[in-house]
């Protein structure tokens, strides 16, 4: 057996592994959580009155006491008030809560932290540009060759210092 075929025999049964880790870790993920998770707040919200709640909303409009948002997979409502929910923030801002929750969809919170929507977007520009520069020095530096499947050093060209 070749060399090339070898390593991608390794590399396919590596990306197995860490695939069917992830697909476990993600189905397991409400039974770790130290808070309700948002399909299990979305399902029966007024079951977890009284105890500490964990969620990401999506801002929808801002009220004179607070906020209102929606969560999980159906766009749950949601109400929040206390800890300055409504101060620096808009509609389409993604808000971290930390609270308690209250019947009739409400939740009375302890902390609310803001994402705004362009720094989300710088975020991802920042990543993006990160990754183009990271692959242009290796790319400086190694070639591929296609041949063998890997990756050579660069001889005499640009790459050397």
């Amino acid at each position: 057996m070749e060399r090339p075929v070898v390593r991608l025999l390794v590399i396919v049964c590596c990306l197995v592994a860490a695939g069917g880790l992830a697909v476990d870790y993600a189905a397991h993920a409400d039974d770790r959580g130290t808070y309700p998770s948002d399909r299990e707040l979305a399902a029966d919200f007024d079951s977890y009155t009284g105890e500490q709640v964990f969620l990401w909303l999506d801002v929808t409009r801002v009220t004179d006491d607070g906020l209102v948002g929606t969560f999980g997979p159906d766009d749950t409502a949601v109400t929040v008030t206390g800890a300055d929910a409504g101060g620096d923030v808009g509609a389409n801002d993604q808000v971290q809560v930390y609270g308690v929750a209250r019947p009739d969809h409400r939740i009375v919170a302890d902390r609310v932290v803001v994402s705004h929507g362009e720094n989300r977007m710088y975020m991802f520009v920042a990543s993006a540009l990160a990754a183009v520069w990271a692959l242009g020095f290796l790319l400086l530096y190694w070639r591929p060759d296609v041949a063998r499947g890997v990756l050579t050093p660069r001889t005499g060209g640009g790459g050397e210092p």
